[in-house]
């Protein structure tokens, strides 16, 4: 049964390295609901949501940074650009860890419009 949780660990690990928080989020959820009653296992992959919300958050400051540099600098396209991919990686408000800062984004978004 425990077969598939270095696959998924893997995987979510993959996902959060190219950035796409929201979905390795969403795995490790998963398998969290699923193993409920394993704690080792249940064990690991809150390590692993943890280190997944902790790259998260320094991805969110770093994007963002770039995004108001970029605005700063007259070129709000580029900074738009930034911060639409940011909502991307955070899931766009599908996921409830990730929504106050997507609101954030969206904000900063339209004051960049």
């Amino acid at each position: 049964r425990r077969g598939d949780v270095p696959e998924a660990e893997q995987k979510a690990r993959d996902e959060a390295g190219k950035h796409d928080y929201a979905s390795a989020l969403k795995r490790v959820k998963e398998m969290l609901a699923r193993y409920i009653d394993e704690p080792e296992v249940r064990e690991r992959l809150v390590k692993l949501q943890d280190e997944i919300l902790d790259g998260a958050k320094g991805y969110v400051a770093s994007r963002r940074a770039e995004a108001k540099d970029l605005g700063g600098r007259s070129r709000g396209d580029e900074a738009r650009a930034v911060l639409q991919a940011l909502l991307v990686s955070l899931g766009d408000g599908t996921v409830p860890e990730f929504e106050d800062w997507c609101r954030i984004v969206r904000n900063e978004l339209e004051a960049v419009r």
